[in-house]
């Protein structure tokens, strides 16, 4: 749908609209990725785009996608 996506959260039957930066995240989460790594792509993928941009907009979507618990922090390394 013009890079815009859903995401359907089995638990709760609720869906999720991902607009086509959601989505572009969401495609780099397919393995785990650390924040500074999806930035980083986004940031070459989208080169016409202001790259604090793409940075505030990748930590809100990260923010948002850990608050409604559709991805889990990675833990920490000991």
């Amino acid at each position: 749908m013009n890079g815009s996506g859903f995401l359907a959260d089995p638990d709760s039957d609720r869906i999720f609209y991902l607009n086509e930066t959601g989505t572009a995240i969401w495609n780099c989460l397919e393995t785990p990725t650390p924040m500074a790594d999806v930035i980083a792509i986004l940031q070459i993928a989208f080169p016409e785009a202001p790259g604090a941009q793409i940075e505030d907009d990748v930590r809100n979507t990260f923010a948002k996608l850990l608050r409604k618990r559709l991805i889990e922090r990675a833990p920490t390394a000991v």
